[in-house]
């Protein structure tokens, strides 16, 4: 064992448990959010593009529904579960693992592995978080021009 005190790794362990509990927090944020714009879309398109049909602008009625398939696609892929996150520690694992040994570990070497842990699963979530946010984004971007494509059509239409 180190000469780092107990309380040392004791910190670094509840900060990297901290963190992960930021990440969930933060992944329920943004599949919230998500959902919010999924019902804007839906009610954008039930409206607007029901009278963009009726405009007789053909082209930017497909570019409104192009941009609607783009915002669902990349909506779908922030909402869907999707498996790989690690946000807990396994019980089983930490029993066998540190407790029910010959020899077990010391309780700094515990929290110190624990911490090391909880930094590998943070860094593999972030991975994770971040290519939700590059959805979310194009979700909104897609969002916005469906939106510009069906008013188009109407005031082209009128």
């Amino acid at each position: 064992m180190s000469d780092i005190p107990i309380d040392a790794w004791k910190v670094a362990y509840d900060q990297g448990q901290r963190a992960v509990s930021q990440q969930v927090s933060t992944v329920d944020q943004i599949r919230s959010r998500a959902g919010v714009l999924v019902s804007v879309g839906s009610g954008a398109t039930g409206f607007l593009g029901k009278e963009a049909v009726t405009s007789g602008n053909v082209l930017a009625l497909w570019v409104g529904l192009g941009m609607y398939i783009a915002f669902a696609i990349a909506s779908l892929k922030v909402l869907w579960p999707s498996s790989g996150w690690s946000f807990s520690l396994n019980s089983k694992k930490y029993v066998n693992g540190f407790l029910q040994r010959h020899d077990p570990y010391e309780l700094a070497d515990i929290y110190r592995i624990l911490g090391e842990q909880m930094q590998d699963d943070w860094e593999a979530n972030d991975h994770k978080l971040g290519n939700m946010y590059e959805w979310f984004k194009f979700a909104s971007v897609f969002l916005v021009f469906e939106i510009a494509a069906f008013l188009v059509a109407l005031l082209a239409g009128r």
